[in-house]
């Protein structure tokens, strides 16, 4: 799977956005000239409020954040009292990953590491060493060539999480693209036919429904 660049110059910082969260301000790098996804997304926001307003999905659990782009919803679940986190991105990102990580005031550990949902070896490697308890992701499949390998990503976890006895659970947030519907529906199609259902823990507000991802009882 391969992200578009903006151009072919090394990381240059453009920026500093500053965010209000209940554990103080945020101050995120962003960096649109490494990627089109080196900024904050609504989703991202919008995941990260749900979470303030119940940090039980997270204290005390490690967190595998799935195309973090700049960090902000994985260094959220850390300020809320995560005990690890782990941002996970393409190389073009790990830059200001690696700089927004290295400025969070959270106490929990934050590791930055290169995940391609598409590299077998990528997946295979992060589920290993990582067995979170909670995935969050955002925004993640508005595009039809982004769901097997976002999905064969999920099953990986799963399956090495099972296999160490370590329970798992997925947030996901998705932006109410018109555009995307039928890519949606689809993404929720294959899900299912994989052995896991999505369940809507948060109705569509500011254009964002959010879903839990679970396995399917008899799976």
């Amino acid at each position: 799977m391969e992200r578009r660049k903006k151009d072919d110059l090394p990381p240059v910082l453009l920026g500093v956005r500053t965010f209000k969260t209940c554990k103080g301000d945020l101050a995120i790098q962003t960096d649109l000239r490494a990627s089109e996804y080196g900024d904050v997304w609504k989703a991202g926001l919008e995941l990260a409020s749900y979470l303030e307003m119940d940090p039980s999905w997270v204290e005390g659990k490690k967190v595998l954040e799935l195309g973090s782009g700049v960090g902000y919803l994985g260094l959220i679940c850390a300020l809320l009292g995560a005990s690890q986190v782990t941002l996970t991105d393409q190389s073009p990102l790990l830059p200001v990953l690696r700089i927004n990580a290295a400025n969070c005031t959270a106490s929990a550990p934050v590791k930055v590491v290169e995940l391609d949902w598409g590299v077998a070896d990528h997946r295979n490697q992060v589920a290993r060493r990582t067995t979170p308890h909670l995935v969050v992701a955002s925004d993640v499949v508005y595009e039809e060539q982004n769901i097997g390998p976002f999905i064969r990503t999920i099953q990986a976890l799963w399956t090495e999480s099972a296999a160490v006895g370590v329970p798992l659970q997925a947030l996901v947030a998705l932006k109410n693209r018109e555009q995307a519907i039928e890519i949606r529906k689809l993404f929720f199609e294959v899900l299912d036919s994989k052995g896991f259902q999505a369940t809507e823990v948060k109705p569509a507000s500011e254009g964002v429904s959010i879903y839990c991802i679970s396995q399917h009882a008899s799976s």
